[in-house]
């Protein structure tokens, strides 16, 4: 996947998605946390997982694309509260995980000591309360 494809509006981010991206802190939700508009959303094909980038800069795993690239509310989906360094841990702790069942079921539980979190500390992530 090209550059073009990772970031949302395609190209290089111009000066006022740089801007996003440095102020953070303002796109938090209204509890304080960080919300589900992701700067990127990359789906694992074929999983219905996506490796999404947060406010912050860090990566995730999400079970939808977000607010900014899907209006449908119920599609937009929400990640769980572990923060990868960068895309390619989330995509390959994403990979990792398809190989242990009906992903999507056990995924994105309430529980912040599930199966997916505990898998994706395990693979180098690192629990984030501002995720949660």
């Amino acid at each position: 996947m090209s550059k073009d494809d990772e970031w949302i509006g395609g190209g290089e981010p111009d000066e006022d998605e740089m801007n996003e991206l440095l102020n953070a802190n303002n796109r938090m939700s209204q509890n304080g946390r960080l919300g589900n508009d992701y700067l990127q959303a990359i789906e694992v094909e074929g999983s219905g997982v996506y490796a999404v980038q947060l406010a912050d800069g860090g990566w995730s795993m999400a079970d939808g694309p977000g607010s900014k690239l899907e209006q449908d509310i119920c599609c937009q989906g929400w990640h769980i509260p572990v923060r990868f360094e960068t895309q390619e841990q989330s995509l390959a702790a994403i990979q990792e995980f398809g190989d242990s069942g009906d992903k999507v079921t056990i995924l994105f539980g309430s529980r912040h000591d599930g199966p997916c979190v505990e898998h994706a500390i395990s693979k180098g992530g690192r629990f984030e309360p501002l995720y949660a």
